[in-house]
């Protein structure tokens, strides 16, 4: 999440982002093709999508974290939408049920991959069940 500045005494457009004279924004997207007297002053904070990675090799039920840190501030921000859930078997084999232990298993096969996209919070755990091997969760902004 660079941050640019207009050091110009005029409107600059880049893209779709307008920069007021002297004023310095934070966006969620590199700006390339800068106009002269516009120039990138950070780099930081980066994009960081990881919100959870694990391997496993037992029984595990997978919770979704309630909170994930703001890219910007760092703070504590309630996740209640816009997540991915991977599961992946890099060995053996696994099965996977959502929110309850009653619910139907999914079988996950060797160097199979099981995604739910979670666009409200519409999941709250996995249980992942490894019947051998090697089974790759991991829990990521979108």
């Amino acid at each position: 999440m660079p941050t640019y500045l207009n050091s110009t005494s005029t409107v600059a457009v880049v893209g779709l982002t307008r920069i007021e004279p002297g004023q310095t924004i934070t966006t969620g997207e590199w700006l390339i093709n800068l106009p002269t007297g516009v120039t990138r002053t950070s780099v930081t904070p980066y994009f960081e999508p990881n919100i959870y990675s694990v391997a496993l090799t037992t029984p595990t039920t997978v919770s979704v974290p309630e909170t994930t840190p703001d890219q910007i501030t760092g703070l504590p921000i309630t996740l209640v939408g816009n997540y991915k859930i991977r599961v992946y078997v890099a060995s053996g084999s696994c099965t996977v049920q959502v929110n309850n232990a009653s619910a139907v298993a999914r079988y996950v096969g060797l160097y199979d991959t099981f995604e739910i996209y979670c666009r409200d919070r519409i999941v709250d755990n996995i249980i992942v069940t490894p019947a051998s091997g090697t089974v790759y969760v991991s829990i990521e902004k979108i």
